[in-house]
């Protein structure tokens, strides 16, 4: 008896036909169709896969971890400073008892250092110094130098990338007001007092460790630095230990 001869199963012509225009690129397969999506594919695992390789520890992530930072930025001072020449102790001549001093606006540094101790609240020192509230119409000329130095709590809205907060703290206020002209330049009045400090501002992050810092604040001073008072706008950077 002899065995039959397998049957050669042959696919249907139809089946063959999708199968071509399934996989052959340029006529409508899903290769082409999809082509668009491959290539997006790749794209998102080319920048995606070195992305993660860089991705800091989780640990380095909280923007609000506790921890010491170091701050420094520019300050342009808008001057508030009152009282009339015999409120300043400034002499009579050359000028009037009832005159009362037009001084500009000025500009200077401020550094700080802090130690943020829970999510919402750090408590920072500051130190500002501004050169040249200048009243350049006084015959003789008129320059008021300033330092602060504060002690102040940093009370924080948000936690995260972008920080939000008000400020508040109390520390020393020094003042030189000086005489200025061809032939006479010196100190005239050395003024220590008791100052406060309040202000609003915003930290923007950058990356775990560097934020940018934006604020505005006044200072209120009393005793012999009470006629020198001011608000502040700063802009500067911090770096998170």
């Amino acid at each position: 008896m002899v065995p039959e001869k397998p049957e050669l199963v042959c696919a249907p012509r139809r089946a063959s036909g999708m199968l071509s225009r399934g996989l052959v690129p340029g006529e409508g397969g899903l290769l082409s169709r999809g082509s668009a999506w491959v290539r997006l594919a790749f794209v998102v695992v080319v920048f995606a896969v070195p992305a993660a390789a860089v991705e800091p520890p989780a640990e380095t992530e909280a923007y609000d971890r506790s921890g010491w930072y170091l701050g420094v930025g520019g300050v342009f001072a808008f001057e508030d400073l009152g009282g009339d020449a015999a409120q300043l102790g400034l002499p009579n001549p050359p000028y009037p008892s009832q005159f009362e001093p037009d001084f500009d606006d000025s500009a200077g540094v401020n550094i700080r250092a802090g130690y943020r101790f829970a999510p919402r609240v750090a408590v920072e020192f500051q130190y500002e110094w501004l050169e040249g509230f200048d009243d350049n119409g006084a015959a003789p000329r008129l320059e008021v130098d300033s330092s602060l130095l504060t002690l102040d709590a940093k009370f924080f809205a948000l936690t995260g990338r972008v920080q939000p907060y008000a400020r508040a703290g109390v520390g020393v206020h020094f003042a030189n007001l000086e005489i200025v002209n061809d032939d006479f330049d010196k100190p005239w009045e050395d003024s220590t007092g008791f100052a406060a400090r309040f202000g609003v501002g915003i930290d923007y992050y950058l990356t775990p460790h560097w934020a940018l810092a934006l604020e505005g604040s006044y200072v209120v001073s009393t005793g012999d630095t009470k006629h020198f008072d001011y608000g502040g706008l700063l802009f500067g950077a911090q770096y998170r230990f």
